[in-house]
């Protein structure tokens, strides 16, 4: 959020930001998350933007996991930068999704150290919110081609794994992978 205010990129933004204090019982964590569910017309927001940065729920540098967060611009059709843990980016393309360089700058996927990846992340939100209309616009459209791509694999991964078992899917694919390098 701090970002957007800053670099002036209010006026160019959509976002949800939830502040609450650590002592915040957890139920009342949840009541306020429901405000920014899909069943609330979020939709408008993919078909009115032109990128989403997808912070996820772990970005401690333990490990890489994927929430639904990672895959609601996927299934909009929507290019992201990932705030997330080093190689998070590079395990989805093992998984055959295409990320987004050289449209995007993703070297920050690599970068182990929390304050210099965080840095490179805000450097290029604030080099994409800076591009014109007509710049941004022929930019995403360079990036169909991935976009279609990503969320055919994604249907086709959810007809194999229901709703309800594919997070687990994922998370068990993950960690045999990670046991295989052991």
């Amino acid at each position: 959020f701090k970002i957007i205010i800053e670099n002036n990129l209010i006026e160019k933004s959509f976002f949800s930001y939830l502040k609450l204090k650590s002592d915040t019982p957890k139920s009342q964590r949840i009541q306020e998350s429901i405000s920014i569910d899909e069943s609330n017309g979020t939709g408008f927001l993919y078909l009115n933007s032109y990128c989403n940065i997808t912070t996820e729920t772990d970005v401690s540098d333990c490990g890489v996991y994927f929430s639904e967060k990672v895959f609601r611009p996927i299934i909009n059709f929507q290019p992201f930068i990932l705030v997330g843990n080093p190689l998070s980016l590079s395990i989805l393309r093992k998984y055959g999704f295409k990320t987004f360089s050289p449209f995007i700058d993703e070297s920050y996927d690599k970068e182990v150290d929390y304050n210099k990846r965080m840095k490179m992340i805000e450097n290029e939100i604030i080099r994409i919110g800076g591009m014109s209309l007509n710049e941004i616009h022929d930019w995403f459209l360079g990036m169909v081609d991935i976009l279609k791509h990503n969320r055919k694999l994604f249907e086709e991964m959810e007809m194999e794994h229901s709703i309800y078992d594919r997070q687990d899917f994922y998370f068990n694919k993950i960690i045999k992978e990670m046991q295989s390098k052991l």
